[in-house]
């Protein structure tokens, strides 16, 4: 009979469970310590013998409410984020629960948040009420009061879309929408401390209405003749230099003589003029239909006498006129504080000499030498935001010719301040363009 007694022994044994052990909480910070106002990164370190963790709460201020549930576990552990808006002591509790027993949880563990200031911001909106294809100006404003690296920049990250930080890094985004209705605009602002702030400012994009659209800027007419001072059978070449500070040039037409009569519909004209005074108008209309006029006179001397004794000296002759005389335009987007420079270029003889000077804080260089290889010269290296207050000062010159000074003076919501002078041969100072 024991037997049988010794079998039930056994198998009594052999059916009894293996004792579960529970997991063991533990995680890692980094950085260690935190930073107020910047993310910090915790990764789960817990250990269990069975291998079957699955379920890990954070609760990163012991204020009893769960943060983040991670459910189920990867194997490596996925990192959670939490960000401190304050420095100080702050407690953490972590709770580890695995498939075979109780949740357990980590003795609260105090840890030191550095004290940091978070960076503070806002940003214009322009126009604050756009509609539908229209570009909009979202400008940022924003400083860090803890810097203690002294003119280090902020980062930038804008969310125009709901879609996350990834629609543009600048200071300065332009962006049109597609559709009407309201949109929620974010700015992420970091500092050097990687802390950052988030502003959200909501905008309303209305529907394309009916109507006149912008307001147009008139175009500029001007030009320069030569001869200075011609004689009677000498050519007179005019070469109109004509601007539009928001669009170009679609036509212009000459009338030599204000008359009424057209002699001339290209960028230069040449011919010969009776002695006297006479009155030359030129007409430009840019392409939005707007027209502007400038007149000018010229004065054409008596032929010299046939039989007048030639001089003892030759005297020198006088300069003309660069030709084609030479353009010089920006174009870009006026902003509150500046201006969003797209373009700056100089249409100019090839061979020309050109130089651009740039003075104020947010010039990318301060000089620019170029020398012409082909018609149309473009200086990349002026694209992007300018502050009001920067000048640009633009000079082209051909060596015994009068060349051309242009000046840009930006403003703030304004279209910038434009000068034209001349450049005499042998002077470097600019000087009014000569009449007569």
């Amino acid at each position: 009979m024991r037997t049988p007694a010794l079998a039930l022994v056994v198998f009594l044994c052999l059916a009894s469970p293996a004792l579960a052990v529970p997991p063991v909480p533990s995680y890692t910070v980094t950085p260690d310590p935190p930073v107020a106002c910047a993310p910090a990164t915790f990764v789960d370190t817990s250990t269990d013998p069975d291998l079957d963790i699955v379920k890990v709460e954070w609760d990163f201020e012991n204020d009893g409410r769960v943060d983040i549930t991670q459910e189920p576990v990867t194997n490596p552990p996925t990192p959670v984020t939490h960000t401190y808006a304050d420095g100080g002591l702050v407690t953490v509790r972590q709770v580890v629960t695995d498939s075979t027993g109780p949740p357990v949880e980590l003795p609260p563990s105090t840890i030191v948040v550095e004290d940091n200031e978070c960076p503070v911001g806002t940003f214009s909106i322009t126009p604050a009420n756009p509609v539908v294809g229209e570009s909009v100006t979202f400008e940022a404003a924003a400083a860090d009061s803890d810097d203690t690296t002294p003119m280090t920049p902020l980062g930038y990250a804008w969310d125009v879309d709901g879609d996350g930080f990834d629609d543009g890094s600048d200071p300065t985004l332009s962006r049109a929408f597609s559709a009407e209705g309201p949109r929620t605009v974010r700015l992420r602002v970091t500092d050097d401390d990687n802390a950052s702030t988030i502003i959200a400012k909501d905008v309303t994009v209305g529907p394309v209405m009916a109507g006149p659209g912008p307001l147009n800027a008139l175009p500029v007419a001007q030009f320069a003749f030569s001869p200075l001072a011609p004689v009677v059978g000498e050519t007179v070449t005019f070469q109109s230099f004509s601007i539009d500070p928001d669009g170009s040039i679609a036509g212009q037409a000459w009338d030599v003589g204000n008359d009424g009569t057209v002699e001339g519909t290209a960028a230069t004209l040449s011919m010969g003029l009776p002695q006297g005074s006479h009155t030359v108008a030129l007409t430009v209309a840019d392409n939005n239909g707007a027209a502007s006029t400038v007149t000018r006179t010229v004065t054409v001397g008596p032929a010299p006498a046939g039989t007048a004794p030639l001089p003892t000296t030759t005297p020198p002759a006088k300069p003309s006129l660069m030709s084609p005389f030479p353009i010089v335009r920006i174009a870009g987007t006026v902003l509150p504080r500046g201006a969003r420079v797209r373009t700056l270029e100089v249409r100019t003889s090839i061979g020309s000499r050109i130089t651009v000077r740039c003075a104020g804080r947010s010039c990318p260089f301060a000089r620019a030498n170029r020398v012409a290889n082909a018609r149309l010269v473009r200086f990349r290296g002026v694209r992007g935001f300018l502050r009001a207050g920067v000048t640009l000062s633009i000079s082209v010159r051909k060596t015994g010719q009068i060349g051309k000074f242009t000046r840009f003076v930006i403003r703030a919501g304004r279209v910038p301040k434009r000068t034209d002078l001349c450049l005499m041969p042998g002077r470097s100072t600019p000087s009014a363009c000569p009449e007569s």
